[in-house]
């Protein structure tokens, strides 16, 4: 992929980028959403989806002129909002939904491995801009790691090994049996 991905102009590449950038935003955004059970968190999250999506557009407009290898400051505001988003996750799952492991629930995991790839990848995509290319290209290799690091977390999820199992309820008979004689 990143093959063809030097192949593409740079003015669509750009627009790659932003749309990826979006994309990746609006998945982790509809996720947390779902996930959410406070309606006043689900506003939080559809007002700062719709300040993204107009500041993405605003900035991709403003930078069509200059040369940015990667839309860094999108980058940076999506990363800081879904650290905000975990960030209201978490508090409701100690809260409400925390039993007894932490294995067996896939949404903590998939957040655990939004935070890692996000987190990890954070400063160097905000000063991605600023390198030279050969720090950039030396650089960007490190970015991999947590990539697949969250990818294996969300493989693990789609693939059934985490999850919560399902507990067997007791149903007695209807009709209790009191043959004592």
């Amino acid at each position: 992929f990143l093959h063809y991905f030097y192949t593409i102009p740079l003015t669509y590449r750009y627009l790659q980028l932003q749309a990826y950038t979006f994309l990746e935003f609006s998945f982790f955004a509809f996720f947390f959403w779902h996930s959410l059970i406070s309606k006043l968190a689900k506003k939080i999250i559809v007002i700062f989806t719709i300040l993204f999506l107009v500041f993405q557009v605003a900035y991709y407009f403003y930078s069509l002129s200059a040369k940015y290898r990667v839309d860094s400051i999108p980058i940076g505001i999506e990363t800081l909002f879904i650290f905000y988003f975990s960030l209201l996750y978490f508090v409701q799952f100690f809260k409400h939904t925390f039993s007894s492991n932490l294995y067996e629930y896939a949404s903590f995991w998939l957040v655990v491995g939004i935070i890692v790839y996000l987190g990890f990848s954070f400063f160097f995509n905000i000063l991605a801009n600023f390198l030279t290319k050969e720090e950039f290209n030396a650089y960007w290799k490190y970015t991999y790691f947590p990539e697949m690091l969250k990818n294996v977390l969300f493989a693990l999820i789609a693939g059934g090994i985490i999850y919560k199992k399902k507990k067997k309820i007791f149903k007695p008979n209807e009709i209790p049996k009191f043959d004592m004689i």
